[in-house]
């Protein structure tokens, strides 16, 4: 983790890490100022819930089965609601 400015940050990710819901880019790094992708923050949104995963379905044609630990996770947010589209690019819900 980065010192300076982001050093707020640090206690929110530690809760957010334990809890599995953030991952950093490695076992000793987070970037907290990089840009977080559309499929990352629907992670961040999905995770807490803990939704019920099923097989690859090939919902999206932008999120393919060798995304792993995202496909899954984004498919099971498309059946909850929080995401949308068939067959093309998804869209968050907000």
């Amino acid at each position: 983790m980065q010192s300076g400015a982001i050093k707020w940050v640090k206690d929110y990710v530690e809760v957010l890490a334990s809890k599995s819901i953030t991952h950093g880019k490695s076992e000793d790094t987070f970037a907290p100022s990089d840009q977080v992708t559309r499929a990352q923050f629907t992670l961040l949104l999905s995770r807490p819930l803990d939704l019920p995963k099923q097989a690859y379905e090939g919902t999206f044609s932008d999120v393919t089965e060798k995304m792993n630990g995202l496909v899954l996770e984004i498919e099971a947010a498309n059946r909850a609601g929080i995401v949308t589209g068939n067959k093309i690019p998804f869209t968050l819900v907000l």
